[in-house]
């Protein structure tokens, strides 16, 4: 596939791009998102919150119970929250990210509308993201589930603190289709913003499950009772996952997992 540049967009642009005209409002997106909201736990790999917005209205339809505790919103009421503006989310993230996060969000709408194979593809956003305590740490923005007719009228979006990961070094989006299990993805670097197409190692379903008990700190004999799986069997997986993967340590494999979208 061709190289592609994504590029800064401001929160006018941004609203403009994903703002859907439609006379027909009467969906109940929570309903819709309730399966999705009640496993949500799976996705999470560490403290998170979530939140689903209407691209119909512009305005917040719900949030999590916990959003106040891990954004700079606390004194937010459940009526401010259903208020709350564009810029107030946006501000959330740090200024050198900030309209490439929009951007990235705006693309990956884009790109799930075009797609013929929307149940295949994933999409992590990563980005520093100001706390309670008003300090920015790295999150993944993710997006379990949309609800689309001919645009993305709303998502049900997690945010995930990473934190407990250490310093990330990761492409500020990756958009993964598992269509082929071929698990290619485009990478946008934050360098030069460049989109660009590689290959990854094919991991298997038992691989991915060690995988995302891994990054919730979880040590081998808790993988082990949690999987119902031998201690040596979790070794022998973590030690294929680090051959795929080239590389030496936990600490590096999971370093490869956050960068490459394996989770």
């Amino acid at each position: 596939m061709n190289s592609k540049f994504i590029k800064p967009i401001s929160v006018e642009d941004f609203t403009k791009k994903i703002a859907v005209n439609k006379n027909d409002n009467s969906i109940d997106y929570m309903e819709y998102f309730k399966p999705f909201i009640d496993k949500i736990d799976s996705f999470a790999i560490g403290p998170y919150f979530w939140f689903v917005p209407s691209n119909l209205t512009m305005g917040m339809v719900a949030t999590s119970e916990n959003i106040g505790q891990l954004t700079p919103y606390s004194h937010y009421s459940d009526a401010d929250w259903r208020n709350i503006s564009l810029n107030n989310l946006a501000n959330m993230v740090h200024p050198d990210y900030r309209n490439y996060v929009l951007s990235a969000i705006q693309i990956a709408f884009e790109t799930i509308e075009k797609s013929e194979n929307r149940e295949f593809m994933k999409f992590n956003i990563y980005g520093r993201f100001m706390n309670g305590e008003k300090q920015y740490r790295w999150v993944l923005i993710q997006f379990p589930a949309f609800y689309i007719t001919e645009r993305v009228e709303s998502a049900l979006i997690l945010i995930t603190d990473l934190s407990h990961l250490g310093n990330i070094k990761s492409p500020l989006l990756t958009i993964s289709d598992y269509r082929n299990k071929s698990y290619h993805y485009f990478s946008v670097i934050m360098d030069n913003r460049n989109m660009i197409s590689m290959n990854l190692p094919a991991i298997t379903k038992r691989e991915r499950d060690i995988i995302g008990l891994m990054a919730k700190a979880l040590k081998t004999p808790e993988i082990a009772r949690e999987l119902f799986i031998s201690y040596s069997t979790v070794e022998n997986h973590r030690k294929n996952l680090r051959v795929k993967t080239n590389t030496k340590t936990s600490s590096e494999l999971m370093s490869y997992v956050i960068q490459n979208n394996l989770i």
